[in-house]
């Protein structure tokens, strides 16, 4: 009997690592404007304001004050439409990783809704994100997943707020010029952010936590900043550069690796209506993630019996030979697997199963020869004994 080696359908760990920074990426742009919008410095939360209340009329008298007083000014129109786009680039063989985004956002009641559009190595994937109160909802494949916005829990970059960026804004702002963003009179100003100064700034607690948690993931940065403030005083466009070389080394990616996003946001249309709800339904992406672990386990360990039957033309049940073809598996632990017949009967039909950490049982199976041979995907557990008729009844997807 020849040792065998199944391949394994997850293991090109340059490709994962670039999947979860773009992933992630994606979506912190979208959702560090959210979170600067609920509650913190300095997009505060608003209570009990009228639509038409103002700051007092005092004119800011530098380019560094106007642009300091810029954000909570539009936080005084309580709503607004917004747009987003974001590119990310330097990530090697990854090739160019671009979203788009626009939607509206609630200033008072912290509610926001953006459809997003992914696109990168020629493939496109639309998204619609939510956020209300404290939890961002994404809709992922028709099924909506909710998450808090600790990702720095996860191990990467927290998005606590790019807005807030702005309190490390450095001494030196110049006016770059006059521009018009949807009809109306803007100034144009540069400069560049320092995360060290912005935490050097005060404000409340979770504001300093979630800066430290940038500065942690993120490095001792400079970020070159473009922004442009309306007539009014207000924010209405952003745009920065941000390296994420030290974020790639944190998630694994391979040694020279230097990706940058370029991420800008839009603020318009003050006033406008909003009306953003919690998506019923919506699943713990914590939960998703621990379902997809014990789905991943599944498949690989299909993978390996399939190794097996391909040497044997049979599958096997025996837990210290499958450990050798796949060892990163509890076989008998963990994956519990159930062979059809016995003695002389041919091992053409097996089922693996698995709980995840979220209390789910998946099932997998295979009928390998057959007019119904093929994979088969179920949730339950494997049937006790299995036939190519048990099997096949679990259907065709999870």
């Amino acid at each position: 009997m020849r040792k065998l080696r199944a391949r394994r359908s997850e293991t090109d760990i340059p490709s994962v690592t670039t999947k979860r920074l773009l992933t992630v990426s994606g979506l912190a742009l979208a959702l560090a404007l959210a979170t600067a919008s609920c509650g913190g410095q300095p997009f505060p939360e608003t209570r009990a304001k009228s639509p038409t209340s103002a700051r007092p009329a005092v004119t800011p008298t530098t380019p560094h004050a106007r642009l300091l007083a810029s954000v909570p000014r539009a936080t005084d129109a309580r709503t607004a439409r917004l747009s987003m786009t974001e590119t990310i680039s330097g990530m090697g063989t990854a090739g160019t990783f671009n979203v788009t985004g626009t939607g509206v956002i609630d200033l008072a009641r912290r509610r926001m809704m953006m459809t997003m559009q992914e696109r990168s190595g020629g493939e496109s994937l639309s998204q619609e994100l939510r956020v209300v109160g404290g939890t961002a909802y994404v809709k992922v494949d028709g099924e909506w997943l909710s998450m808090s916005f600790g990702l720095a829990k996860t191990g990467t970059a927290d998005p606590s707020s790019y807005l807030d960026f702005l309190q490390g804004v450095s001494d030196v702002v110049r006016v770059d010029g006059h521009d018009i963003l949807r009809g109306d009179a803007t100034t144009r100003y540069r400069a560049t952010l320092n995360l060290d100064r912005a935490l050097t700034r005060g404000g409340t607690t979770a504001r300093q936590s979630a800066l430290r948690r940038v500065v942690d993931q993120l490095g001792h940065i400079n970020i070159p900043v473009t922004v442009w403030v309306d007539d009014s005083g207000r924010l209405r466009k952003m745009r920065m550069s941000i390296d994420l070389a030290a974020l790639a080394t944190r998630l694994g990616a391979p040694a020279g690796t230097k990706p940058k996003m370029d991420a800008t946001i839009e603020l318009y249309d003050f006033g406008a209506a909003v009306d953003v709800q919690v998506p019923p339904g919506a699943k713990s992406a914590a939960a998703a993630a621990l379902e997809s672990a014990a789905q991943s386990d599944l498949r690989n360990g299909l993978t390996a019996e399939k190794t097996i039957y391909v040497d044997q033309q049979m599958y096997s049940a025996d837990a210290v030979y499958l450990k050798q073809v796949e060892p990163s598996l509890d076989w008998g632990g963990k994956v519990s697997v159930v062979v059809n017949g016995g003695g002389a009967e041919p091992r053409q039909v097996v089922c693996l199963s698995e709980w995840s950490a979220s209390g789910t049982v998946f099932a997998i199976a295979d009928v390998a020869v057959g007019p119904t041979a093929g994979t088969y995907y179920g949730k339950g557990g494997c049937p006790s004994v299995v036939t190519t008729q048990n099997v096949t009844a679990l259907g065709s997807g999870w």
